[in-house]
């Protein structure tokens, strides 16, 4: 006989845009130039699970997290200057999805 195989269902998954500001100005409070920065650091968590992404390049404000699973996530966001100097993450913003 002939018949049909199906493919399984796929987990949902789904996706978070993430954009912030380019900050002018460091935590003390002196003017940080747009070539000072070197990168942004998106951390996020869900549940037990906690990554990191590098965004490289003063320009890039803006990263969409992709393979997320329905749930609630912790968003933050810190600057990378270009001697290895990281900010103070931003203040954290809840999310679900």
């Amino acid at each position: 006989g002939y018949g049909i195989i199906y493919p399984s269902p796929e987990e949902e998954s789904l996706s978070l845009q993430v954009t912030w500001a380019r900050p002018s100005y460091r935590e003390d409070g002196s003017p940080l130039d747009p070539e000072e920065i070197s990168s942004y650091v998106i951390s996020y968590s869900h549940e037990d699970f906690t990554a990191d992404i590098y965004v490289h390049g003063a320009e890039n404000t803006s990263y969409l997290i992709q393979g997320l699973v329905p749930g609630r996530y912790s968003v933050t966001v810190s600057v990378v200057d270009v001697h290895g100097i990281f900010s103070a993450p931003s203040g954290a913003f809840t999310i679900d999805i």
